[in-house]
């Protein structure tokens, strides 16, 4: 929230961005996020990567679906909807340790050409 309006929300042109570093107040490591409740936008995000031959996927299964927790303690999808959505609203971009500058750039570029052209 910022002055009362969601990051992300239509006060915000659909789409916010936020940056990770270890020196920030919300730190998950490095990288980023874009954030949106705009089916539009996400959906051209999505589309522009692959057809820009940017590899991006869902970001993750949720723990409790994976085989062991199913087998172990018998967790189903259902048992924690609010971490079921985040797995079917996210994305996941290149990372690893050996990406280069000019392949964050491609990326960063194409993800910013969508948001522009959704708006």
């Amino acid at each position: 929230m910022y002055r009362g309006k969601k990051a992300g929300g239509p006060d915000f042109a659909g789409a916010a961005e936020f940056a990770f570093y270890p020196n920030k107040q919300i730190i998950t490591g490095e990288g980023g996020m874009i954030v949106t409740d705009d089916d539009r936008i996400a959906a051209l995000c999505d589309s522009s990567m692959r057809n820009q031959g940017i590899g991006c996927r869902p970001y993750f299964t949720p723990i409790h679906l994976q085989p062991f927790y199913r087998k172990q303690f018998g967790y189903r999808e259902g048992d924690f909807p609010v971490t079921e959505a985040v797995r079917r609203t996210s994305v996941a971009i290149p990372f690893r340790n050996r990406i280069t500058e000019e392949e964050v750039e491609y990326v960063a570029g194409v993800l910013e050409g969508a948001v522009r052209e959704a708006r």
